[in-house]
């Protein structure tokens, strides 16, 4: 017959148990992201002076609205949120 009141001894080996197990899966937790955060360093680094056509008209429509020239800025291809916050970068940051 199944016992419904545990002893501290039986407790005490299953939360032990459950401990080793958490351990193991943070370990490994720890290992994958680890790995994808060296990976998407390597990435970004070598991907660093890429630029595709996208983004370049994203970089312009940005431009746009910031200079007032909302015939340019406003297509109905490409999101404007995103534009509108590299436009607002490139005022703070005025890259040459």
């Amino acid at each position: 017959m199944i016992n419904p009141v545990a002893t501290p001894q039986q407790t005490t080996s299953v939360a032990t148990a459950e401990t080793d197990q958490s351990r193991s899966w943070r370990w490994l937790h720890i290992v994958f992201w680890s790995i994808a955060i060296v990976l998407g360093a390597l990435h970004a680094w070598h991907g660093r002076y890429e630029i595709s056509p996208d983004g370049i008209s994203y970089l312009d429509m940005g431009d746009a609205y910031w200079r007032g020239d909302f015939q340019m800025a406003i297509n109905g291809y490409w999101s404007p949120l995103y534009s509108w916050l590299l436009g607002l970068a490139l005022l703070v940051i005025k890259p040459s």
